[in-house]
């Protein structure tokens, strides 16, 4: 589950990374977030899920002792901010909530960094 946890990681740095620059276009060229990013979208907050649900299995399975508190908080950020941002922009998609959208995933980019940093070795 070690590996997989931290293989994984590869996954979610580049499809949040192409999401980022997905956003990015749409708020520069000023068009409208439309149902296909939406879904991109959800398919991140899902990535970040698994993510967090492999790291809760392998909590179960070397014990909590082993694990360093900031790593555990850099992923329960990682499972909350896209959720969050949805709601605290309640579902709009103008280009202007795209910026928003980008900022954010460069923002989880940098926190999954973060994790990788803080995890132990081994």
């Amino acid at each position: 589950m070690n590996i997989i946890h931290g293989q994984f990681v590869t996954t979610l740095l580049i499809y949040t990374g192409a999401l980022a620059l997905w956003s990015f276009y749409l708020y520069f060229r000023k068009r409208e977030i439309n149902s296909s990013f939406l879904g991109a979208l959800a398919i991140d907050a899902v990535l970040f899920t698994v993510q967090f649900v492999f790291g809760l299995v392998l909590v179960l399975q070397v014990g909590i002792g082993s694990i360093r508190w900031v790593h555990i908080l850099y992923g329960s950020v990682g499972l909350i901010t896209i959720p969050a941002l949805y709601l605290y922009t309640k579902g709009r998609t103008t280009y202007q909530e795209a910026l928003a959208y980008g900022i954010t995933l460069l923002f989880l980019i940098g926190v999954v960094l973060r994790a990788v940093g803080s995890a132990r070795p081994g």
